[in-house]
């Protein structure tokens, strides 16, 4: 059943998303969080506990534990509103992300990221594409791109 999250697991994943990735509260100014199964957090329009027999509701941003982990729909909804933490990885790392394989980076693809939770993105010329969310570690992208969105493909 979903309900409001409790304002100390709300101000847990916004200040982590200010924090970490630059986002502002004021951003999700017009929703709400909702706390569902397992760690859950649901952002939504407001009034939606109200509805009787929801499951779930709106878009799946966060999962909470013993840390947030942002998903990969939030990147690919919020992606142009990071600010930093972002993981530049080449084409060819890019295609390897895609698959769900883990790779290295180079300091260039780093992008000043620090250890935790990365947002993976792609520029190709003038488009910029917000993949998903990575683990980063000693220099590593830990790939946690969700198997049902994973594509094997040959050319980006």
């Amino acid at each position: 059943m979903i309900e409001n999250c409790n304002k100390q697991e709300k101000l847990l994943v916004l200040e982590y998303l200010k924090e970490r990735f630059g986002i502002e509260a004021d951003l999700f100014s017009n929703y709400e969080f909702y706390s569902g199964g397992q760690g859950r957090v649901y952002l939504a329009p407001s009034g939606i506990s109200n509805i009787q027999k929801i499951v779930t509701v709106g878009l799946s941003v966060a999962r909470t534990s013993s840390t947030v982990k942002p998903t990969t729909n939030f990147f690919q909804s919020f992606g142009s509103f990071v600010k930093k933490n972002i993981v530049l990885p080449s084409k060819e790392k890019t295609l390897k992300y895609l698959k769900g394989e883990d790779f290295q980076l180079d300091e260039l693809e780093m992008n000043s990221s620090t250890e935790g939770y990365v947002m993976i993105q792609y520029k190709s010329g003038n488009n910029t594409f917000f993949l998903g969310c990575g683990l980063f570690q000693n220099n590593w992208i830990k790939n946690v791109l969700p198997k049902e969105k994973r594509l094997d493909i040959k050319f980006i």
